[in-house]
């Protein structure tokens, strides 16, 4: 249902088809009064087609508590209408027949052979002839009133945000979301016309309220950080980083007096990047402008409040936002010539502190990936669950080795080794017997002093406990030497610990193996 002077929508259900939850009600009686209950009581008209219309619907509606008048077409197969007027052949063209029944008018018009109009009226409007058009008044009151819904749905169907879908609640949803946009336009239009002041047009309104509604929306989905590569340069180029982190800034200063600087490498096809790096489209009739050309350590640069942009030429130009450091700032770097040979070359200290801090992540990842636990899976949880473990033993590591009480570092694969016993032996319940610390803490290890330390298949508790209960016996066939081959020496034994069921060297390794 839609206002007859302004198209815009008050009300509106689906319809599922026939039905019989009416409350004992027809179905048009039924849909016009549920359409009709935002404006119940007002004494308004409602104007409305022949599936709506009836004698009965109209008398009902000028009752309690409706107190509503209604101007429509009537089917020529209602009861209702007498046959007199139903009379089309003896009948000229441009005739008129009323028939009132105390506040109800029923009207039959004959505009053109062999068609017959028939309309009912509850306005009281009485049996009067427009003189210029020879036509009704009730006819040309509903043709100046009828046009509200069928140009709404136009303007649906013009210009329109609804995508093809097979799920009915995405239709149904998509209609909502052309009517609210109709209706907020037309709310727009009237208060910019009320100012004497020219409106957007549609589509332009449409574009900017889209925006402003979806910039909360895409601010969320870049706090995700599995969002896709493609959807989050789209956002970027909506959304420019540094506005972000600017508006941020605001709220941490006067909050809590946080001062956070920012030095990132941009593309330049960003949005809001200054004119001086991109080519301005050729207009008719006006050349090609230039492209940016620099030699090699120069750099021009442009700076807006807080945020400033320089473009760098080392091999090829580099684009650069900062919010810490100003362009005038520079220094020298050193650059690799074509010939191999190295010379200074200025640059803005942005890039220089820009270089020394950009390669976390990939430190990162090259050292969770050089003794990764990670395996091949089908089920896809389990790929988050071995990375989540590979991060959490490559932070331990770090902070391992930024440890003060730590004499003598640990290689990452011995310290993955260590790492994994002591947690596989508090799983296992067991109890340790030799309550002592780690004697990479306490003592420095003895035998080999190269940089990758032995690495025993024994764990300490075992190997080093009870030495005297280590006794060998003899083997039916020679096998490798375990303290042996730890140090990459090919040489085999028929001794074997009856205690750490590993064969040994009787001289010297038997002894070396079980001493600390």
């Amino acid at each position: 249902m839609n206002d007859s002077g302004t198209n815009y929508m008050i009300n509106a259900m689906p319809y599922t088809g026939k039905t019989t939850n009416t409350n004992g009600l027809p179905q048009g009686e039924y849909y016009l009064k549920e359409l009709s209950r935002p404006i119940h009581g007002t004494n308004r008209n409602i104007t409305c087609d022949n599936w709506f219309t009836s004698i009965p619907v109209s008398e009902s509606l000028l009752a309690e508590p409706y107190k509503l008048t209604i101007v429509g077409t009537v089917r020529s197969n209602k009861r209702e209408i007498p046959e007199e007027l139903k009379n089309t052949r003896s009948r000229p063209v441009g005739t008129s027949i009323f028939c009132f029944d105390g506040p109800l008018t029923l009207l039959s018009y004959k505009p053109k052979l062999p068609r017959m109009v028939y309309m009912l009226s509850s306005c009281d409007a009485g049996a009067v002839i427009n003189p210029t058009t020879g036509k009704p008044e009730i006819i040309i009151f509903y043709n100046q009133t009828k046009g509200g819904v069928d140009t709404f749905d136009q303007m649906c169907s013009s210009m329109f945000s609804s995508r093809k879908s097979n799920r009915w609640p995405m239709t149904m949803f998509y209609g909502i979301l052309n009517i609210a946009f109709i209706n907020s336009y037309l709310i727009y239009t009237y208060k910019v016309l009320s100012k004497q002041e020219k409106p957007l047009n549609r589509r332009e309104y449409m574009k900017r309220v889209s925006t402003k509604l979806s910039k909360p929306w895409m601010r969320s989905r870049l706090a995700i950080p599995t969002l896709s590569r493609r959807l989050r340069e789209n956002i970027e180029n909506i959304l420019p980083r540094i506005t972000r982190l600017l508006k941020k800034l605001k709220n941490l200063r006067p909050k809590f007096g946080v001062t956070v600087t920012n030095v990132l490498l941009t593309k330049k096809h960003r949005t809001n990047l200054p004119k001086l790096i991109k080519n301005q489209k050729k207009k008719k009739d006006e050349p090609k402008p230039p492209p940016l050309v620099l030699a090699k350590g120069e750099y021009k640069w442009r700076v807006n409040q807080n945020v400033a942009f320089f473009v760098w030429k080392d091999t090829k130009l580099v684009y650069v936002l900062s919010t810490a450091y100003h362009p005038r700032q520079k220094t020298t770097c050193r650059r690799t010539q074509k010939d191999g040979s190295k010379s200074d070359v200025s640059c803005p200290i942005g890039i220089l502190e820009y270089t020394k801090r950009m390669g976390g992540v990939d430190r990162f990842d090259q050292k969770r990936g050089t003794y990764s636990i990670s395996r091949r899976s089908k089920r896809w949880w389990m790929r988050i669950f071995y990375f989540l473990v590979d991060s959490a033993i490559t932070n331990a590591y770090i902070m391992y080795t930024q440890n003060d009480r730590v004499h003598n570092l640990m290689t990452s694969l011995h310290f993955r080794t260590v790492l994994a016993r002591n947690l596989i032996v508090n799983f296992s319940s067991r109890k340790r017997t030799v309550a002592q610390s780690p004697n990479f803490v306490t003592k420095k290890p003895k035998g080999s002093t190269s940089r990758q330390k032995a690495i025993h298949g024994i764990p300490d508790e075992l190997r080093l406990n009870d030495v005297g209960s280590h006794m060998p016996m003899e083997l039916l066939k020679y096998r490798r030497c375990r303290a042996c081959s730890s140090k990459n020496l090919n040489k085999t034994s028929k001794i074997q610990c009856t205690k750490c069921q590993v064969p040994l060297c009787i001289v010297p390794c038997f002894a070396q193996f079980h001493t600390p």
